[in-house]
């Protein structure tokens, strides 16, 4: 198993197994499973450009007398219109609804921040170094600050029943999961794709979600596996039926493509990796004459790459501005 992985599922169980102040009954290694994928690479500057500080303002749009469900659209998301597209395609299938949403605009002072050093010292006997400790802390404060602006957006309206995230696999997401069971409410979580193994399945294994709404039955079957009850799963379909353009590509048979996808950077390392990436897909087209398009992730930047392509063989390069399906 890769070296990475057991790392990180150690420190999982380590931070699940620490009663944080402020945060009770909260499985903090759960909800930062994600931040923490890359923890062993952190570096002073890495840490330094961490956000926490500030959490951002959350906008409420309230339909109909008494909403019963409350769909949550976090921060952690705010630089992916395709995920808000979809978000928003489907909250609209809900009559009586309030929908919570990150915005970009005004900010304010994070309430979690003076329990950093309470934290550290919870910390204290962990074989980590300094850095990755006070990284552990940042991301903590930056998603327990925004769970609790949620939350208290939440409780505002007393008929809220139902919670409804896009997914809890970010921090955020996840510690308003845990909040909202906590409190009484049936929490839900969307998916925006299929997860495929990525980061040793994080989205099942580290889900609270009492209910997962899948695509389909390849993401049932894994979910079970990562030891989802299968009560709690239901296939409802691919998202991106429900779009009001949806994309017919046009295949045009006997050329030779094939598409390179970048992954989300976090951090120099995976800048590093992506660029052994493209230098593997220039050899590919190389070797087997082909041509291929650059994809570049939403949470990445396609400057980084203008010298990296063969530009003989790379047609073109994609930002988040073009969704993957076209």
């Amino acid at each position: 198993m890769d070296k990475n992985v057991v790392g990180q599922r150690k420190l999982r169980q380590e931070l699940n197994s620490i009663h944080f102040w402020g945060l009770k009954g909260i499985k903090v290694g759960d909800a930062l499973a994600m931040e923490l994928v890359h923890f062993s690479e952190w570096t002073k500057e890495d840490i330094s450009n961490m956000e926490f500080l500030e959490i951002r303002e959350y906008s409420c749009e309230q339909t109909g007398k008494k909403p019963k469900t409350a769909f949550y659209f976090a921060y952690t998301h705010i630089k992916r219109p395709d995920m808000r597209e979809k978000f928003h395609a489907v909250e609209r299938l809900v009559d009586n609804r309030l929908v919570i949403e990150a915005q970009m605009g005004k900010i304010e002072k994070n309430p979690y921040v003076g329990l950093i050093p309470l934290w550290y010292a919870q910390l204290c006997k962990l074989k980590y170094s300094p850095v990755i400790k006070l990284g552990i802390c940042y991301q903590l404060c930056k998603a327990a600050g925004h769970a609790w602006k949620a939350f208290l957006k939440i409780q505002e309206v007393k008929t809220v029943k139902k919670v409804v995230l896009f997914h809890d696999v970010s921090g955020m997401d996840n510690i308003l999961t845990q909040r909202c069971n906590l409190s009484g409410y049936k929490t839900f979580t969307l998916q925006h794709g299929i997860v495929n193994g990525s980061f040793d399945y994080n989205e099942y294994k580290c889900s609270h979600a009492q209910h997962l709404l899948l695509w389909g039955a390849y993401s049932k079957k894994m979910a079970i596996k990562c030891g989802k009850p299968a009560d709690s799963i239901h296939v409802v379909g691919n998202i991106n039926t429900l779009l009001n353009e949806p994309v017919n590509p046009d295949y045009k048979e006997k050329q030779k493509y094939f598409l390179v996808c970048t992954n989300g950077v976090v951090c120099k390392q995976n800048w590093l990796r992506n660029q052994e990436l493209i230098r593997m897909s220039n050899a590919i087209a190389k070797k087997y004459d082909l041509q291929y398009f650059l994809k570049v992730h939403p949470y990445d930047t396609k400057n980084r790459y203008n010298q990296v392509v063969d530009k003989e063989y790379c047609q073109q390069i994609y930002d988040k501005k073009t969704g993957i399906e076209e």
